[in-house]
């Protein structure tokens, strides 16, 4: 398709109209008139395509589900992703497109070109596809571009506020969840309350060695160095540096040692390539890499981290929780950093052990120790509030999207409403 494209190109005189045909215009006009010559028989997944670090489980977990039983369905992976790798190795490559470009994103048109004139769904955890894609899939009649979340959306909004983020479908995990998005300007028909696919393979699993997993997320501060108003310097951050005190913090080496407890920490792999600081690889303290996160979730006693959506993991398992925010008063974050973390305050009373300092925090990781790292029964209550559905999420969704695509052919009614995007444009 791109050697047509270059092709075509060879008889067009103007500059400019070249480059808006190597710009996917041209290519996007082919794929919707081909478009109805062909039945919308199938469904395209994808997970992250920007991070080599991602660990890809969300929309491959429900991709593995539907390939098992049968289903027309595609996975996208990008080949610079560590996923990707092991997938290979383990020769599990059926039904899956591998993106082969520097740029992913913009390779997905071409790799997945013949997949998504039949899509009838286009399923993602993540979006950040290019404009004219994100146009693409959420105007067009014949498919429904649907995303399932790579976490709960619960305690982040920023990155409900930008364009890309249209959907004709988003997956929620409760009604607190929905009304967030439905405050935003979502239909709440759109807002299917059903939960993330990965929660169908979380799995409890006991171990003689006590552990605690500790991940902060992301600060979109630090993705965006070029602008002047935000420092460029990570090391002198309040997030780096409130994070590696809390490591060396002598009180809570002392605590893990004399009560044989191992802490594993990760960083988030959107900035494990920014941290120059070199966190302590301690007696009882080990560093991991964030490519496989998902096998600390069933076998760590209690997670520590800030608002990160891996928190809902654990609590889905019922492990302890503790929300220590290093850097809420930092005033160098950037608006979405802030927009963050005062939407996640907002929410502390449906949550708890919130702390703000180091103190506080290693004071309740001491009673957790001390009580054998059972959650307590009032907090049980508070974290079942946070999922409706608990198990066989992945044929709940399979059996919606069945459904809700078969109602009519019309499936747009209801989009993320123009509040949302109005207040994007805004900023």
């Amino acid at each position: 398709m791109k050697f047509f494209l270059n092709l075509v190109c060879l008889f067009i005189p103007s500059k400019d109209l070249r480059h808006k045909i190597r710009d996917m215009n041209f290519l996007i006009f082919i794929l919707k008139m081909l478009q109805p010559f062909f039945k919308q028989d199938r469904y395209i997944l994808f997970d992250d395509f920007a991070g080599k670090n991602t660990e890809c489980i969300d929309s491959y977990s429900l991709f593995i589900y539907m390939r098992d039983k049968g289903m027309n369905a595609y996975y996208c992976i990008w080949h610079e992703n560590k996923f990707y790798e092991e997938l290979k190795t383990n020769n599990d490559l059926k039904n899956v497109i591998v993106l082969n470009k520097k740029n992913a994103h913009g390779d997905f048109l071409y790799g997945s070109f013949w997949h998504l004139v039949r899509a009838k769904y286009v399923i993602t955890s993540f979006g950040w596809l290019p404009a004219y894609l994100t146009h693409f899939l959420y105007h067009n009649k014949r498919l429904v571009y649907f995303r399932i979340g790579h976490g709960k959306t619960f305690l982040k909004s920023s990155h409900l506020l930008r364009s890309h983020m249209k959907f004709n479908k988003f997956l929620v995990s409760c009604k607190a969840e929905q009304d967030i998005l439905i405050h935003l300007g979502w239909s709440p028909q759109n807002l299917p309350i059903l939960g993330i696919p990965r929660w169908d393979m979380l799995v409890r699993a006991q171990s003689r060695q006590k552990s605690i997993f500790v991940m902060f997320t992301w600060r979109k501060t630090f993705l965006q160095r070029w602008r002047k108003a935000y420092p460029a310097d990570e090391e002198s951050s309040e997030y780096f540096k409130k994070i590696y005190a809390f490591m060396n913090n002598p009180q809570l080496q002392k605590l893990l040692v004399e009560n044989n407890v191992k802490m594993k920490f990760a960083m988030h792999h959107a900035l494990v390539d920014l941290a120059a600081l070199e966190f302590p690889n301690f007696a009882n303290i080990e560093t991991v890499m964030p490519t496989n996160v998902s096998k600390h979730i069933g076998t760590a006693d209690l997670l520590i981290t800030d608002y990160s959506s891996i928190a809902f993991d654990f609590l889905f398992l019922n492990t302890p929780v503790i929300f220590y925010r290093p850097d809420f008063n930092d005033m160098k974050l950037c608006e979405d950093d802030l927009i963050d973390f005062n939407n996640a305050k907002n929410q502390d009373e449906k949550l708890f052990n919130i702390c703000y300092d180091q103190d506080s925090t290693i004071a309740l990781l001491q009673h957790y120790i001390r009580n054998g790292f059972l959650l307590e029964d009032e907090n049980k209550d508070k974290a079942a509030k946070m999922f409706a559905v608990r198990e066989n999420i992945r044929a709940a969704i399979v059996e919606y999207t069945e459904s809700s695509f078969a109602v009519s052919p019309s499936r747009k009614s209801g989009k993320a409403a123009s509040p949302l995007f109005r207040r994007a444009a805004s900023r």
